[in-house]
């Protein structure tokens, strides 16, 4: 986390990918911790989750929202197409609009953080933003194990840090009785 000491930094959180790669190792994220643990790090910190829903369920945004994230929801859409109903349930697009905004619009030497271990995604935005006309340093956040290694040899991503179990919960396991 002392990459990120002392700085002001924008977080742009796949809430989607973190989930799922912690629930298949056994963890929830906590969100809560890992806002906590970067508004002690940062200097100021704006933080940012993005997220797909079913329409009309607002129970992400009043989660996140109470835990001090801006919450950014995509709604879910079921649509027929050539090979019939598809599923539209990805947030990427709306992750890489809302970050290039971000980027153009938050403070002049604000760092941004991508906390994603999506290397597509990541590599892409972490492209764009050092290309646009307001630069900013881009670091990532991933999960153990589940981060895209092309994260590690992107010459546009400043650092790569990894979540720890002081954001993390053991997900309690159910057990099934015979009878």
């Amino acid at each position: 986390m002392e990459l990120l000491a002392g700085r002001p930094l924008v977080v742009v959180c796949d809430v989607e990918n973190l989930s799922v790669s912690g629930r298949k190792a056994g963890f929830k994220v906590s969100f809560a911790a890992l806002a906590e643990l970067l508004k002690k790090t940062a200097a100021s910190v704006e933080l940012h989750a993005f997220f797909s829903r079913r329409p009309g369920d607002v129970s992400w945004e009043q989660y996140f929202e109470l835990r001090g994230w801006q919450a950014h929801a995509r709604d879910i859409e079921v649509v027929q197409t050539c090979r019939g109903l598809e599923k539209f349930a990805n947030a990427d697009n709306l992750i890489a609009f809302h970050a290039g905004r971000l980027a153009a619009e938050s403070q002049p030497d604000a760092d941004m953080l991508m906390a994603s271990g999506d290397g597509s995604l990541v590599c892409d935005l972490a492209r764009a933003v050092a290309q646009s006309p307001t630069p900013r340093k881009v670091f990532t956040l991933g999960y153990p194990g589940s981060t895209a290694a092309r994260l590690q040899t992107n010459g546009f991503i400043a650092g790569n840090l990894l979540l720890g179990r002081d954001c993390l919960r053991r997900m309690e396991t159910r057990r099934h009785h015979r009878r």
